[in-house]
């Protein structure tokens, strides 16, 4: 360590880290045994006794040695965990050794002597000595030197020669003998009488050096502990140790920063720790911690950084908190350096530092949010730092009490920390109670209170006065359940407590304070409690004058609510009578509040108890009063006597001897010349119930009082007395009385008295009782007491002054909101009279509403104010002076303190202030230096805000700015938003005009005001500021109004938050980047981006990419306006976030330099340049002198990116960029070949990335600079060149790839041929790895080189790569790098089709070996889709979709070929063109309609599918191929797969084909669906069968929309078709899958029937609703009333058979219909009518039967009558013709069997029908045997199964067969043929009727041949006997019975089948099923039972025509059998 040791190249700190890095030192280090460090520890340690000017360089040594100290150096655990010993041992002792107590105790004198020069004496001015000239002439503070400084270079500097001591007076004295030794010995000094002065000077300059010796032994001892702390955080592996160090560090440190002594080392110290333990991740400008340190321990956070001796321009405090990462928790070494920073900023707020205290209560919340560890030793500064907050910072109450929340939540964990959290809430601001409520509600959620391990009891007494505060009621109660937070005695207590140690507390706390010790003894119910409550409180008020106002409030509630016992009661009221109120004589306002609680606590005593102890009460009092306490009481205890007396009178009984003694003694205690103001004020609150009692004395009592109150000779006393006591009396009369007794009009002529003043005085004062005693009850006669008082205000004489005064004060208090109002308007049309006595008085009442109620107050000053403004400097002295009156009355009235004690100034400057400017402007810098702790109120505003106005307004940008100034800190400021609102239309407009002044200054102050006016205000009060600064944003103008409104803009968007800006950024930037909008529309938004990155801070960072790139964007405009607004805000953006997030900042510049435009490239270098001076500044390097390339402030990688960036730009083609980027260049490259050295990889990477981008600026400027490289370095460059090229196409990435192609392009271009050649060994590989790269731009581009290749050196390189590729496609392992080589072979199909497709045909379209085929070979077929040449395709599907489809349709290939050869299919469909559609759809339809293979259908419709749903073609010309052949897979199929991807198909094609496009094959699709639906033998539609594709694959889905089309758009022939169509599909269709399409199809149904069309259209309409209704049921519902009056409209249609099956839907619409009387009703009177058309007659008879026999209830007997009315003349009177009557004959029958009673039944069957069958007129017994034929109808098939007619009642069961048997033989022997056609229609009801009764058949054998006979012959129609054959036949089987002649009645049903005649063969085939089978059969079995039935004895011809009918019908006859049909059908 010797000095000798060192030299000039080898200084010793120098040397010394040789010898312990690499010199003979480091071995030993390495291999020192662990007790080795111990010794090293102690050496370390022994340097700090040397002092810093040591020479022998052993301290230094020291220093040096101490970076020995590196754990990560140790070789083994142990020696690792030794060291850590030792370093923290270390550590503790240097922190020691720090002293740092002892330098914050110096005295500052003495500080300023050891700075001063030894042998010289310091004086306090200071004396002058020159300075040595610092290096390179840097002009630096000597206090500071070497702060920043190399530490070689300071250790070097030689110790400053010590300075020869001047002689002040006289010569030098000898100083100490030379040789070392000791002192000499002073020589005696003399006496003090005896000094000289140049004695005195001596003595004084050896003190000063024995303290500056005293000083530099702990300063260098400090020092020497500060270098060691320092030299062992070098080590990165030491941080461990240091951190856990710093929370007990920080604090020495802080002290250290303080003082002048040690800051230079402190500050030193403290950024090395900084660097090691703080992350740069968390705090970005951890270099800046220490200064951000020393300004925070000096309190400094408020001053200029260059008074603060801070580097930069910005507060070091904000740029250190800006450049927090909040949201991340910081460990506690962290903590610990931050928060002292965070403390000091909260615990000195001011103006200047709302944004550092906003960004400290943000990292506070989240800090604790994100579960950080707060260092122990600032836990109790926190909360005090947050409760200065609370109070002083109003402006950010909502995140101090986020804070504030996160502290109760996560931080708390002591009961003492829960109590001073608590201790908060007792504050005057009820928002300051909130927000600790809301705080303490938090600890809820606290885990150690959650586990319960922090008991919240500490708490509960604030949260039990939170649940009493309105504001925070429930958030407290819910709290306190939740804790379980309970009253008990010892809650009680501490509330007692809180009144008695709680001193000054607002009174809003005191009276929660009572109300909660009230609510406590109620919850108790414990009397002894009470007392104890009691006694304690008495006891307090005796004893504590300073919580006796507290304690009074307590017994208020405790005396009204919780004393119940007498003894109780007795001692309260003895209390107040002989103790209490005697405490509180005097005539201060203290004395009389605390005398009115305890009245009021008096009061509410009696009020509780003086209905039961009433006497007892007043015999207290009378014993008091007989007492002789009560003798020498005070006038406040009879003022208590009076009091109570007055309120017990209510509580007497009328006849109480006691109560007509009260009112009197009252009234004289209240005119007594003795009392007082306030006895007279208490008497007159108590007498209002007695007058209410005492009506019969109140009219005397006020008159009497009115009388004395205005009698001239009365004394003053007893006068106001008398007036106080009228108001009461009036009170207690009510408001009438004023107008019932005149009391106005008497005071009025009172006050007109111009002889007497007291009499005028007197009406005075009756106004001011009046006033007091009504309140605001006496409103409404306030204006017209106007006059009264405006005159006594300049009434001669003064009394009645004082007096108007008085009573102005008194009504002002009492005004009403409305009354203000009433008032206000006369008194300022008052000020602006011309005389001056109206002026006068005026200005006084406006003075006199001072006394207003505050919500009156601040709605009536913001006109009252002004309005004194204006008459304050009158020409009458008066009314001048009156006015200052006025406004120094509201002045007093200021609450805020702060405020109060300037009120004179501001007065003086709205006095004055107009005249002399400099007045407002030293009122306004003392508001502007105020630091305010409470709010301001309205008062305050009154005067506030005119000025503020008035600076606005005037012409200098100082006043203005100071305006603006004040009103962002109003707002801020103001308790109720509410207050400052009458002044924002004064304030705005100017405010407005403000914001776009010329002076930049003025506009950036506006912008604030704006911003803080949105944080604090509601939007709603804003007004039109948003829409406002929006226009001015679009102004055209000027550019200031655009800029204004901007920076405005940005604060008021920044105010009303994050979420706000996010909803309008948007709009923002869609009009900033708006190339249409107009120019200064585009320069307004983005200069908003000039404002908005510093306004939002580090919010701002989400939002920093998408707006870069608008405002790059802009800087390409063609406007240079927008483009310098653009350019402007990028800087600020650049500026902003440059260091901290550059990152989000340095792609978009990087891409920004190769832009198209050049503007753009050129702003984006500039950028660039900025960006890096930003980060070097940031690293405090030099910008003049840095080389990039060697910094570490970037990672290496964006290093080399941004020098190759701007290396490459450098070749750009405008001479601007070009220009501009080689200033750049040279500003960060120093040496530019040994920076390419470095650069080369990452340039090469830049190039190639340029060269293939699709930009082709991009492409040119690489290509060029590629081209300089090469024209630069020639054949040099190529070896280095390739290899580079080479390895990137085997290793970089997609970019760098295609990068590499297309650079290899441009080198063979620009090579020679023999160079190329040279190379060509390592271009094919790299080319065939490039052919088969997974991207596509790679693979183009290499297609490319081969091109380029083929073209220098022939078909070489193309063979062997195609040939490569193929070879590659037939290997067995191709499966995972297969796509690979398809697409290479695609982009050589691309490049050279007329090559390559003839190999790929030949060798791709033959299976492998073994037979099959291989994705891969599918898939090489489908590259004939990237032929360019459609043609060439066209020609080619036949040879390729062939192979495709057939292995896509073979069974045995798996899912994965088969999706494989689809997908091929449908690559090559894809690339057919509109030519080729037929050719492709030859090949489709193929496969669709192959019958041999269903996969080959099932592929064909998949193919389809596609070809449908994904090809942009016309396919309309191929429909008619496509639906033939695509229908019947798509519905019938007998393959699962094909039906399902049949109806995919129909899907694709119906959506992909418009419906137009689709009617006309209408026809074509119903003609397909009727050949699917009909029986191939039958060749008639089967009704049993089910379209599976209907059914399962819901088929209905492609097809109703085609027939609905028709339907609704077509020809009638169309819609005809149409209906049936949609018919065909119901009727085909299960009903699970009908029922979703139920709806869409009846609605087009019913509007189309309505229409006039054809019956036909109407018919296949009818039918298919008829359909619906059947299948559809419940769905239809919805539809039934217009399907009801559909039908019955249709009754009437001119068609036939539209009539005839609207009356059949009607019956089955009837079956869902609720209400069917009223359609029976209409019906039956259809029926009756007797004009109708028959035919609509015989319609409407029809529906009537249907719905008859459908109806589910049976009618009303009304209804019935109308039917029989209708119904019996029609069907028996044989008028009608044959189907009328057979119509109203079958409804008569349904009428009788349904819906008539049974005797009803049997009297029409023996009065009606049984006369009928008796007729001689053969038309009358055709009506009878058809009634008596329908009455025996019994038939099922009703809804649900139900039977509609079952067979009757026993009585009408036997009365109908017997009428039938008997009947029978008679009508089947009647020669009329329409008797005999009836006849059978009988044999076959009665049939049904025994087959329903269960009755034998044994009684038809005798008639059964002659019913026979009759089917064969032709007499009868067909249609009926076939029918009665059927029906007969049916019941027989039906009944399990033998068919009577069942052999001759098949024979005869052949023979009428075979009939010319008969036209209803499917009838015939019913029948002859019904005779055959008895249930289902199949053909076989039909063809047995027909042997069986010919061999029962039917012989000849009847035997021969029955086998030739049958045998020929076998399959008719099965499908019929089987299905037994019971529906009456003979009409």
């Amino acid at each position: 360590h010797h000095r000798l040791l060192s030299s000039i190249q080898w200084p010793t700190q120098r040397f010394w880290g040789w010898l312990r890095s690499k010199g003979p030192l480091a071995m030993l280090l390495r291999s020192a045994p662990a007790a080795a460090w111990r010794a090293i520890k102690q050496l370390l340690l022994a340097g700090k006794e040397l002092p810093d000017s040591d020479t022998s360089g052993f301290r230094q040594a020291c220093l040096q040695l101490a970076r020995s100290f590196d754990v990560g150096t140790a070789e083994s655990a142990d020696e690792r965990e030794a060291m850590q010993g030792e370093l923290a041992v270390l550590v503790q002792q240097c922190m020691t050794a720090l002293r740092s107590e002892e330098v914050e105790r110096e005295d500052e004198t003495n500080v300023k002597f050891f700075f001063g020069h030894e042998g010289r004496l310091w004086m306090e001015e200071g004396t002058y000595v020159a300075q040595e000239r610092e290096d390179k002439n840097v002009k630096r503070n000597k206090f500071l030197k070497g702060l920043y400084d190399d530490d070689d270079i300071v250790a070097e500097k030689a110790p400053a020669a010590a300075q020869k001591p001047a002689a002040a007076k006289g010569k030098a004295k000898a100083g100490a003998k030379a040789g070392g030794k000791a002192k000499a010995k002073a020589t005696a000094a003399p006496s003090a009488a005896n000094m000289t002065a140049s004695d005195i000077e001596a003595a004084k300059i050896q003190e000063q050096s024995d303290i500056r010796a005293r000083i530099r032994l702990y300063v260098d001892e400090a020092n020497f502990a500060m270098g060691v702390l320092a030299a062992a955080a070098e080590s990165l592996d030491n941080a461990e140790i240091l951190e856990e160090a710093m929370a007990d560090l920080v604090p020495h440190l802080a002290l250290l920063l303080k003082s002048p002594l040690t800051l230079m080392q402190a500050r030193r110290c403290a950024r090395v720790l900084a660097g090691r333990v703080v992350s740069d991740v968390l705090v970005a400008r951890r270099d800046l911690l220490p200064d951000a340190l020393m300004v925070a321990g000096k309190a400094w956070l408020q001053r200029d950084p260059r008074q603060a001796g801070t580097p930069g321009d910005t507060p070091v405090c904000e740029l250190v908190l800006d450049g927090v990462e909040a949201k991340r928790p910081m460990p506690v070494g962290t903590l610990a350096m931050v928060l002292p920073v965070v403390l000091r900023a909260l615990s000195d707020p001011g103006p200047k530092l709302e944004r550092v205290c906003d960004r400290s209560l943000v990292l506070i919340e989240e800090q604790l949010k994100a579960g950080a560890e707060l260092p122990g030793n600032l836990v109790g500064r926190l909360f005090d730092s947050l409760k200065v907050a609370l109070l002083a910072l109003p402006g950010l109450r909502s995140k101090t009490q986020a804070a504030l929340v996160a502290v109760g939540r996560y931080l708390v964990s002591t009961e003492e920390q829960l109590t001073q959290l608590a201790s908060m809430f007792f504050a005057e601001d009820e928002q300051v109670r909130s927000v600790v409520i809301s705080a303490l509600a938090a600890v809820k959620d606290n885990e150690l209170v959650q586990d319960e391990k922090l008991d919240p009891s500490p708490m509960r007494a604030v949260l039990r006065l939170g649940t009493l505060d309105p504001s925070v009621e429930e958030v407290a109660r819910e709290t306190s359940e939740a804790l379980e937070l309970e009253g008990d005695e010892a809650l009680l207590m501490e509330l007692i407590e809180f009144a008695s140690k709680k001193s000054g507390l607002d009174e809003a706390v005191q009276n929660l304070i009572a109300k909660a010790v009230a609510d406590v003894l109620t919850e108790l119910e414990d009397e002894a409690m009470a007392s104890t409550a009691l006694d304690l409180l008495t006891q307090l008020f005796r004893e504590d004058a300073a919580s006796r106002i507290t304690v009074a409030r307590c017994l208020v509630q405790v005396f009204g609510s919780n004393l119940g016992e007498e003894e109780q009661v007795i001692k309260a009221f003895r209390f107040l009578l002989r103790q209490g109120l005697a405490l509180t004589s005097g005539g201060t306002p203290e004395a009389a509040g605390l005398r009115d609680l305890l009245l009021a606590a008096g009061i509410s005593l009696i009020d509780r108890h003086g209905e039961e102890r009433a006497n007892m009460l007043i015999e207290t009092i009378e014993d008091f009063e007989d007492s002789g306490v009560g003798a020498a009481a005070g006038e406040s205890a009879r003022l208590g006597v009076a009091v109570f007396l007055g309120a017990l009178s209510k509580h007497l009984p009328a006849g109480h001897p006691k109560l007509p003694e009260v009112l009197p003694r009252l009234l004289q205690r209240l005119m007594d010349k003795e009392s007082s103001t306030s006895v007279q004020d208490a008497i007159v609150k108590v007498m209002p119930p007695l007058i209410k009692q005492n009506k019969e004395q109140a009219t005397e009592t006020l008159e009497q009082l009115l009388e004395t109150a205005l009698a001239p000779k009365t004394n003053e006393v007893t006068r106001r007395g008398s007036a106080m006591g009228l108001g009461a009396t009036v009170k207690g009369l009510s408001i009438q009385a004023v107008s019932q007794h005149g009391i106005l009009k008497r005071i009025e002529a009172a006050a007109e008295d111009k002889k007497q003043a007291a009499v005028r005085e007197g009406a005075l004062m009756c106004l001011e009782g009046l006033t007091l005693s009504l309140g605001r009850l006496f409103d409404p006669y306030v204006v017209s007491s106007l006059p009264l008082l405006l005159q006594a205000f300049s009434d001669s004489s003064r009394s009645v002054q004082t007096a108007s005064k008085t009573a102005a004060k008194a009504m002002m208090s009492q005004l009403s909101g409305p009354g203000v109002k009433q008032v206000l308007k006369p008194l300022l049309e008052g000020i602006r009279d011309q005389q001056w006595r109206t002026k006068l008085g005026s200005i006084e009442l406006l003075a006199s509403m001072t006394s207003c109620l505050p919500k009156q107050l601040a709605a009536c000053l913001p006109q009252v104010v002004p309005a004194l403004c204006t008459v304050i400097n009158d020409q009458h002295a008066k009314v001048k002076d009156a006015a200052r009156i006025a406004l120094e009355k509201i002045g007093s009235i200021i609450t805020s303190p702060e405020l109060r004690n300037i009120a004179p100034d501001l007065l003086h400057a709205l006095t004055d202030g107009a005249q002399y400017e400099h007045i407002t402007k030293n009122v306004l810098d003392k508001l502007l230096g105020t630091s305010f702790v409470h709010h301001i109120d309205a008062p305050s505003l009154s005067l506030v805000c005119p000025l503020v106005q008035r600076a606005l307004k005037e012409r200098t940008a100082e006043m203005k700015i100071k305006g603006a100034q004040i009103v962002g800190s109003m707002v801020l400021l103001i308790k109720d938003a509410k207050d400052i609102q009458p002044y924002l239309p004064l304030l705005l407009p100017q405010l407005k005009v403000t914001l776009v002044d010329p002076i930049p200054d003025v506009r950036a102050t506006a912008a604030k005001a704006f911003g803080t006016l949105a944080n604090g205000l509601p939007e709603e009060m804003l007004g039109d500021v948003l829409p406002w600064l929006f226009n001015m944003l679009r102004s055209s103008e000027s550019a200031v109004e655009r800029s204004g409104a901007a920076h405005g803009l940005s604060e008021v968007l920044m105010a009303m938050g994050v979420e706000r800006i996010e909803m309008l950024l948007p709009d923002i930037l869609a009009n900033a980047r708006n190339k249409e909008a107009a120019p200064e529309i585009k320069e307004g938004y983005l200069g908003l981006f000039v404002y908005l990155p510093v306004a939002m801070g580090q919010s701002f960072e989400p939002y920093i990419e998408e707006v870069l790139q608008v405002l790059l964007g802009g800087v390409a405009d063609d406007t240079s306006s927008v483009r310098d607004t653009a350019f402007r805000a990028a800087q600020v953006l650049t500026k902003q976030f440059g260091s901290s997030h550059t990152a989000r900042l340095l792609p978009a510049f990087e891409e920004g330099v190769f832009d198209v435009d050049w503007r753009l490239r050129h702003a984006s270098v500039q950028l660039i340049g900025q960006l890096i001076e930003q980060i070097l500044r940031a690293h405090r390097i030099p910008t003049h002198s840095a080389e990039l390339m060697f910094c570490e402030v970037l990672p290496r990688d964006w290093r080399c990116h941004v020098l190759a960036c701007l290396y490459i730009v450098r070749s750009d083609e405008n001479g601007v960029v070009k220009q501009a980027c080689a200033q750049v260049w040279k500003a960060l490259v120093q040496n530019t070949p040994r920076t390419l050295k470095e650069l080369l990889p990452s340039l090469m990477t830049r190039l190639i990335a340029n060269l293939a981008a699709t930009n082709r600026e991009k492409q040119r400027v690489a290509a060029r600079c590629v081209g300089d490289l090469v024209g630069k370095l020639g054949e040099r460059v190529m070896p280095e060149l390739m290899p580079i090229f080479m390895n990137t196409l085997s290793t970089g990435d997609e970019h760098s790839r295609e990068g590499v192609c297309i650079g290899l392009a441009e080198l063979i271009n620009a090579t020679t041929k023999q160079l190329l050649m040279d190379y060509l060994a390592d271009l094919i590989p790299a080319i065939r790895q490039a052919i088969i790269d997974d991207v596509e731009t790679v693979r183009n581009s290499a297609s490319s080189v081969v091109a380029l290749l083929h073209n220098q050196l022939g078909q070489r390189a193309t063979v062997d790569v195609v040939s490569w590729l193929l070879t590659q496609l037939q290997e067995g392992d191709v499966e995972e790098h297969g796509h690979l080589f398809l697409n290479g072979l695609e982009k050589l199909m691309a490049k050279q089709p007329s090559t390559v497709l003839p190999i790929v045909l030949e060798q791709l379209t033959e299976p492998c070996e073994d037979g099959s085929f291989t994705k891969f070979q599918l898939q090489g077929l489908a590259t004939l889709a990237v032929v360019p040449d459609a043609h060439t395709v066209h020609r080619h599907l036949s040879d390729v979709l062939p192979v495709m489809i057939g292995v896509a349709g073979d069974e045995e290939a798996d899912d994965e070929l088969i999706e494989s050869a689809l997908d091929a299919a449908s690559k090559v469909m894809d690339r057919v063109e509109q030519g080729g559609v037929n050719l492709l759809f030859a090949e489709l339809l193929g496969a669709v309609k192959d019958p041999s293979s269903a996969s080959r259908r099932a592929m064909g419709c998949r193919l389809l599918e596609r070809f449908f749903t994904e090809s942009q073609l016309d396919v309309v010309s191929v429909l008619p191929l496509a639906l033939p052949a695509v229908l019947p897979p798509a519905l019938s199929d007998s393959d699962t797969e094909s039906l399902a991807c049949g109806v995919k198909a129909l899907n694709s094609i119906v959506k992909r084909v418009k419906k137009e496009e689709l009617a006309p094959y209408l026809s074509d699709v119903r003609s397909a669906i009727v050949q699917l639906i009909m029986d191939p033998e039958t060749k008639r539609e089967d009704p049993k069968k089910l379209l599976p594709g209907l059914c399962d694959h819901n088929g209905l889905e492609p097809l109703y929309p085609i027939y609905q089309h028709g339907l609704m758009n077509g020809s009638a022939e169309q819609r005809e078709l149409a209906a049936k169509g949609l018919g065909e599909l119901v009727n085909h269709t299960s009903e699970a899958a009908l029922k979703p399409y139920v709806v869409k199809i009846t609605g087009p149904l019913i509007r189309i029937v309505g229409d006039r069309f054809p019956g036909t259209v109407k018919k296949a309409i009818v039918d298919t609703l008829k359909s619906l209704l059947l299948r559809g049921g419940v769905t239809l519902k919805p539809f039934l009333p217009q399907l009801q009056t559909t039908y019955v409209k249709c009754l009437a249609d001119p068609s036939e058979a539209v009539r005839l099956k609207a009356a059949e839907s009607l019956g089955t619409l009837v079956r869902l219909s609720a209400r069917t009387e009223p359609l029976i009703k209409e019906l039956a009177g259809g029926v009756a009518t007797p004009d109708a058309d028959p035919a609509v007659r015989h319609a409407k008879c029809t529906a009537l039967g249907e719905v008859l026999l459908n109806v589910p209830q049976a009618t009303t007997e009304a209804a019935l009558a109308d039917i029989l009315n209708a119904v019996l003349p029609r069907a028996l009177g044989g008028m009608e013709a044959q189907r009328e009557r057979e119509v109203a004959a079958w409804v008569l029958a349904v009428a009788m069997r349904r819906h008539a009673p049974v005797e009803r039944a049997i009297e029409l069957l023996e009065d009606d029908v049984l006369m009928a069958l008796d007729a001689e007129e053969p038309s009358i017994r055709h009506a009878g045997a058809y009634t008596l034929a329908g009455a025996c109808w019994c038939q099922s098939g009703g809804p649900g199964g139900n039977t509609l007619l079952p067979a009757p009642a026993e009585d009408l069961l036997e009365r109908l067969k017997d009428l039938a048997m008997e009947w029978l033989p008679k009508l089947l022997a009647d020669e009329d043929a329409e008797v005999l056609a009836a006849a059978t229609v009988l044999v076959a009801a009665t049939a049904r009727l025994h087959a329903a009764a269960a009755l034998p058949f044994s009684g038809f054998a005798g008639f059964a041949d002659r019913f026979a006979s009759l089917v064969a012959t032709g007499t009868i129609p067909a249609r009926t006997v076939l029918l009665a054959a059927y029906h007969f036949a049916s019941a027989a089987a039906g009944a399990d019975e033998p068919i009577p002649s069942g052999a001759r009645l098949a024979a005869a049903v052949s023979i009428r089948a075979v009939d010319k005649a008969c036209d209803i063969p499917e009838t015939a085939e019913r029948a002859m099923a019904a005779i055959l089978c008895r249930k289902a059969a199949n053909e076989g079995e039909v063809k047995a039972s027909l042997g069986k039935l010919v061999s029962s004895g039917l012989e000849g011809k009847p035997a021969q025509a029955l086998n030739d009918y049958a045998l020929k019908r076998l399959k008719a006859i099965a499908q019929q059998s089987g299905n037994p049909e019971s529906a009456w059908d003979f009409f």
